[in-house]
């Protein structure tokens, strides 16, 4: 843990403590809540930590931190400071300097600090849902001058409404108007929650919130959603357990300075900064934002174009292979290198986002069927997205190999063997289900018999980190010395996070 993560940390406890102290409910939240199930503490590269309370929970905040806070905190909102531009809270250490550089030009608290969202009750009825969605991005490009909804949404007409109601009832007033037309949804009334989070909307099931699950946060237990399996799915999608590598290690473009208040840090450059500065931005950004709109229409149909001739040279080559053959010869790893370059090309996201589909024809079933036998359902999932009308027994079988991991990723193992015992005969050439017999086989100390099937489906599959671990956990019962060196170097290797600390567990490694 670094000195910023300590810091951090430190500013967790004592909304923790004050929470306790007046019966308020919060859970960590965003990538807070992937470290704590996935590292047991902060991803590694983490700069931050958020949490989010129900806006019962927030309100009864509200109305307590102001007789709470220390004299070197600050507790700053979009209530209390009228040139505050954001839509949740934050909580600061006045002593350091933590400022976004998107919002160099912002003049309220930055110090290190925690983000506070808020959960809405969000209405059942569609009609209610998209005039919530629409005020709300409209609101959202009043309060925040870095966000232009108007252009990247054409929501002109609310946004322009705004404008008018904030320079006729002034900021305070316009708050209460909101409030009374989205922000006031009462919780018994709503079966969803909407995350109060700038232009961007999560919608989540209540039932993610309800009593916190506990989890270490290196030396601090933290409360995390009830259901953070499934929040972790909708939030970040169904690779959430996997440790990302290199550049796809996402951290905030943040200045940060633990040793200098960040009141002396602006006092020092705002000396430079012309008065008009934000409104020079404004128009710079509004002109960037409608360049980068122009160039997403020209992307699209550049990626179009593209797609013809990448159709082209894949049918060509597969011209000259029997798929088919391939595929009923249970041939994986000629698979894999058949189909290379269309993976690469239609899981592309340009293409995903646009929905360009590259028809390669019946060879997509085989495609997507091999994506699924090696572990890989939600690449393939991605690809059926594409097909709407087709492949509706490919669907229906990468739903249930969904299901199964999502029991194995809830510890509901009693569910997971269930579908194991069940479905084996008939799927025991998808990777998931071999591996989950071969857990079964283990649990029920059939030793030989899951070692036989581990070694015949070395032979066949190119994913091999489940199998490998499950080779070094029987081997662990008779060679302990040879288990640890497979476990060790499959740490070196694999970059799923739970199965990483499974290992570690075993090995007795701090994490």
């Amino acid at each position: 843990m670094n000195d910023l993560q300590k810091k951090l940390l430190e500013l967790l406890k004592e909304i923790d403590e004050i929470c306790k102290k007046h019966n308020i409910t919060y859970y960590i939240d965003g990538g807070s809540a992937i470290g704590a199930i996935r590292h047991r503490g902060f991803i590694p590269w983490d700069d931050d930590i958020d949490i989010v309370m129900t806006r019962d929970n927030y309100n009864k905040f509200y109305k307590v931190i102001q007789k709470e806070i220390r004299d070197d905190r600050k507790f700053e909102c979009f209530e209390n400071n009228k040139k505050y531009s954001m839509l949740y809270a934050r909580y600061c250490d006045r002593t350091t300097t933590s400022i976004l550089r998107t919002s160099m030009l912002d003049v309220f608290e930055s110090g290190v600090f925690i983000d506070i969202f808020i959960l809405d009750p969000f209405p059942n009825e569609d009609k209610k849902r998209e005039k919530f969605i629409r005020l709300f991005r409209a609101y959202a490009e009043y309060v925040n001058p870095y966000y232009y909804d108007a252009i990247i949404c054409e929501n002109y007409n609310d946004v322009r409404k705004l404008r008018v109601l904030g320079f006729l009832l002034g900021r305070k007033r316009l708050h209460k108007y909101i409030n009374k037309k989205i922000f006031s949804y009462k919780e018994e009334d709503c079966k969803d929650y909407f995350f109060r989070f700038d232009l961007f909307q999560f919608i989540y099931p209540k039932e993610f919130f309800k009593e916190p699950r506990y989890m270490m946060f290196g030396d601090f237990l933290a409360p995390t959603p009830t259901k953070i399996e499934d929040y972790l799915k909708i939030h970040y999608g169904n690779t959430w357990m996997y440790i990302p590598r290199g550049s796809n290690q996402e951290v905030h473009n943040v200045v940060t300075n633990l040793n200098v208040p960040y009141q002396k840090f602006k006092d020092d450059y705002f000396k430079f900064v012309p008065e008009d500065a934000i409104n020079v931005y404004k128009k710079f950004h509004i002109k960037r934002l409608k360049n980068v709109k122009l160039k997403t229409e020209q992307d699209r149909l550049k990626y179009k174009m593209k797609a013809v001739k990448e159709e082209m040279s894949l049918n060509k080559k597969l011209d000259d292979i029997n798929v088919k053959k391939l595929y009923q010869k249970n041939d994986y790893k000629k698979l894999n290198e058949v189909f290379k370059e269309y993976y690469e090309v239609q899981l592309n996201k340009n293409y995903l986002k646009n929905n360009i589909t590259i028809n390669i024809g019946e060879n997509v079933y085989y495609a997507v069927s091999n994506l699924l036998n090696n572990g890989y359902y939600y690449k393939a999932k991605k690809l059926l997205k594409l097909y709407n009308d087709k492949y509706n027994d490919l669907k229906n079988l990468v739903d249930l190999v969904e299901k199964l991991n999502d029991y194995y990723y809830k510890n509901e193992f009693d569910k997971y063997y269930e579908l194991i015992n069940k479905y084996y005969d008939k799927y025991n050439y998808i990777i998931d289900f071999i591996e989950g017999k071969i857990k079964y086989l283990i649990k029920e100390k059939r030793y030989d018999d899951a070692n036989k099937l581990i070694e015949e489906s070395l032979k066949k599959y190119e994913k091999t980190d489940f199998l490998l671990k499950y080779k070094a956990d029987i081997l662990y019962k008779t060679n302990k010395k040879e288990a640890i060196k497979l476990y060790n170097s499959l740490l070196e290797d694999i970059d799923n996070g739970i199965l990483i600390l499974e290992i570690k567990d075993l090995l007795g490694v701090e994490v």
